[in-house]
């Protein structure tokens, strides 16, 4: 029994039809299968405390995620290679977005808590509660 080949090019079917893949519904719901599988593990690990990696392995998995559907669902695997590059090259850009981004968030950590791990803005809106007054006002700057 024959087995058909997962990608068909339809250029050899018909002289006149444009260059495109069909996949196979075997390639398809294998890849189905995978991202259901992906998404569910994306699920499962947010329930897991990764001790300040939950945030990596979400983007990670998503990652795949993405790069599998784009690949296969819109077919830039088989598309020409500087597609794939600007693909790759973008993906690589917004993983450095927001790198930077959780690294600065880090930073100011120690500024946002206090060592309870209590918001500061509550702190001081409860003391102001107790005391009845207000924080102190900044002073005013002359000339404005």
């Amino acid at each position: 029994m024959a087995h058909a080949p997962d990608v068909v090019d339809t250029k050899q079917l018909d002289d006149e039809a444009p260059i495109s893949k069909v996949m196979s519904v075997r390639t398809l719901v294998l890849v189905w299968a995978f991202l259901i599988a992906f998404a569910i593990l994306n699920y499962y690990s947010a329930t897991v405390y990764l001790d300040g990696f939950n945030t990596f392995v979400s983007l990670s998995i998503a990652l795949v995620m993405g790069t599998v559907s784009v690949f296969f669902f819109m077919h830039l695997g088989f598309d020409r290679p500087i597609n794939a590059f600007a693909f790759v090259a973008s993906l690589a850009v917004a993983v450095l977005f927001i790198t930077f981004s959780i690294a600065d968030g880090r930073a100011y950590q120690s500024e946002l808590y206090n060592r309870e791990g209590k918001a500061m803005i509550s702190t001081i809106q409860s003391r102001k509660a107790k005391t009845g007054q207000a924080p102190a006002q900044p002073a005013m700057i002359p000339g404005r």
